[in-house]
């Protein structure tokens, strides 16, 4: 069998923890803020079904990581994405970055409380993580490989998948790589720190998105192309409109497989 080149479209449903988790960036008083939750609830509520109706209607299966707070108060988006096929993975519980926690037990609980979250919904174990900002603290890697997951997506130092390591402390875990340029954050996410900024009109991450595709594409099919969006970004109607965009240019393309992160760690696993 022909080797495919694997697309996993990934999406970040941080909603209203993309705001308050504990963080240098964020104001302590940003819950006390309804228009900014508004933003943040627009991705559960409004963004996630589009996201959902065009998967459905390219057939595409996707991976959503979600946070443990975001499953508890929007359960019912949980198991509409998990009924349609899709992976439920997890992205901590409060969105906290993991360097920021000073207590491994206390990092540790959050991704268990989290895992046991999505579970009570789906039923299913929970084989996948992508860590909060991306990052690890030094008990990040442990604990992932403790608690028993199979793959993690939060580093950027391949195209290709690889092994996670992290802090000079290797593992088994396949890495799926992301990096800040396949991802919707850098160019569309205000706060109160970017207020005045100028967006980019949503052509721009069409021609970076489309660009980064067809190099990697290109270069080799060991590569992937793992794009990360936020649905309360990336679900505004014009940016929507680029997105479907985006979706037929890549199936166009010969011997494109879009896969679900698990799929695409499963398959490495496999053949390593």
């Amino acid at each position: 069998m022909n080797k495919k080149f694997q697309v996993m479209l990934t999406y970040d449903v941080d909603a209203e923890t993309l705001w308050t988790a504990p963080d240098p960036l964020n104001d302590a008083r940003n819950h006390l803020r309804p228009t900014m939750m508004s933003q943040a609830a627009y991705g559960p509520k409004v963004a996630v079904p589009r996201i959902l109706k065009l998967l459905d209607d390219f057939d595409i299966k996707g991976s959503f990581f979600i946070p443990g707070a975001t499953v508890v108060k929007y359960p019912e988006m949980v198991a509409e994405i998990h009924k349609r096929g899709h992976e439920v993975a997890n992205h901590g519980y409060t969105h906290i970055c993991p360097d920021e926690f000073t207590d491994r037990d206390a990092e540790m609980k959050e991704y268990v409380d989290t895992n046991e979250a999505i579970k009570k919904i789906t039923g299913e174990n929970i084989p996948g993580f992508r860590a909060p900002s991306w990052e690890f603290s030094v008990n990040t890697l442990s604990i992932l490989k403790e608690m028993g997951f199979v793959y993690d997506s939060s580093q950027m130092g391949s195209d290709k998948i690889t092994t996670c390591e992290a802090l000079g402390e290797s593992s088994d875990l396949p890495e799926i790589p992301i990096n800040w340029s396949l991802d919707d954050a850098p160019l569309w996410l205000l706060s109160l720190h970017t207020w005045g900024a100028t967006m980019p009109a949503p052509s721009t991450a069409f021609e970076s998105w489309s660009e980064e595709f067809l190099y990697l594409y290109e270069e080799s099919f060991d590569n992937v192309f793992n794009l990360t969006t936020h649905p309360q970004i990336i679900g505004r109607p014009g940016r929507m409109r680029m997105y479907e965009k985006l979706v037929k240019f890549i199936k166009e393309h010969d011997d494109i497989e879009f896969v679900r992160c698990i799929d695409a760690a499963e398959d490495y696993l496999k053949n390593k």
